[in-house]
């Protein structure tokens, strides 16, 4: 029998949703980052369409080839497509060499689609562009034909990733230390991006009231 659209895992449709947005946004938008992630995410979806389709294990053990590694990436708080930051992430080696170990320690040592690595998810979500653009248009600040929020979204990134300072979440959310909190710059990009009411237990452990409210 085959894997069904209904036993997706939640973690999966979220990826399923952002990708489908971002096709139909690139229709919208012909700048040079939307149009590649238009054709990234037509890609991603058609793979995983296909491995849906030919999928005939049980539900509860499955583990998306396609789009498990998309997960992988962004609960560490690092983009899908770009390999040096990737390897910077995983590389022990002084070298800064990827070892087999390396990539196995980190495509298999945690599964993402455990409800544990949920804070770990929200808190690096502001180092993903794509995935904050795609919250900003579930949550109905943009609609999909919004150029701007798009182009908006890259400059923001680029302001976010200067100011960066403390490391990304622990994987799991719980053992090495606690979830670092946002930082000034953070602060102000969700709510210049609208994303403040999502983020909202999250900022009431930092917001003061001399933080101006756009950027």
């Amino acid at each position: 029998m085959a894997y069904t659209a209904k036993q997706i895992p939640k973690p999966y449709i979220r990826l399923i949703h952002q990708f489908t947005c971002e096709d139909a946004h690139g229709t919208y938008n012909n700048g040079h980052e939307a149009v590649r992630r238009m054709a990234y995410a037509q890609h991603m979806l058609e793979a995983f369409g296909r491995e849906l389709e030919y999928y005939r294990g049980p539900a509860a053990s499955f583990r998306s080839y396609v789009l498990t590694p998309v997960l992988q990436r962004q609960l560490r708080g690092l983009p899908d497509v770009y390999t040096k930051p990737l390897r910077d992430y995983m590389a022990t080696k002084p070298d800064g060499r990827v070892t087999i170990a390396d990539a196995t320690r980190f495509y298999l040592g945690i599964d993402p689609l455990d409800a544990r690595c949920i804070p770990s998810y929200r808190r690096n979500l502001i180092y993903v562009r794509d995935a904050r653009w795609h919250l900003a248009i579930v949550l109905g600040q943009a609609t999909l034909n919004s150029v701007q929020l798009f182009e908006e979204t890259l400059v923001i990134q680029d302001i976010i990733m200067v100011a960066l300072k403390p490391p990304p979440a622990d994987d799991t959310g719980k053992g090495r230390g606690s979830i670092p909190k946002f930082n000034i710059t953070e602060v102000v990009s969700i709510v210049s991006e609208g994303l403040q009411d999502y983020f909202e237990a999250e900022l009431k452990l930092v917001v003061r009231p001399d933080i101006p409210p756009t950027m």
